[in-house]
């Protein structure tokens, strides 16, 4: 079902997919991303996060995988605040 805007959860894995092309499933993934939506978007870690979250991936996993990618703790966190 899509969101008001129209985004299904397909078309949030297939945004995210394009924003770290070469580097999904591996470490850097989030913050390159993020390095792609700098300038872009407001908040770029929760604009990541809430790609995966919204593409079906659990908030938990979302947020280790940000902060083993190296995002600041406090930026995580922020950004599952909103």
């Amino acid at each position: 079902m899509a969101d008001a805007r129209g985004w299904t959860k397909t078309s949030h894995k297939k945004a995210y997919g394009t924003l770290v092309k070469g580097k999904k499933g591996r470490k850097g993934e989030f913050t390159q991303c993020m390095n792609k939506m700098k300038g872009k978007v407001d908040d770029p870690a929760a604009y990541c996060m809430s790609l995966k979250v919204k593409g079906g991936i659990p908030t938990s996993e979302v947020a280790a995988l940000a902060i083993i990618d190296g995002v600041p703790i406090m930026e995580v966190i922020s950004a599952l605040a909103q």
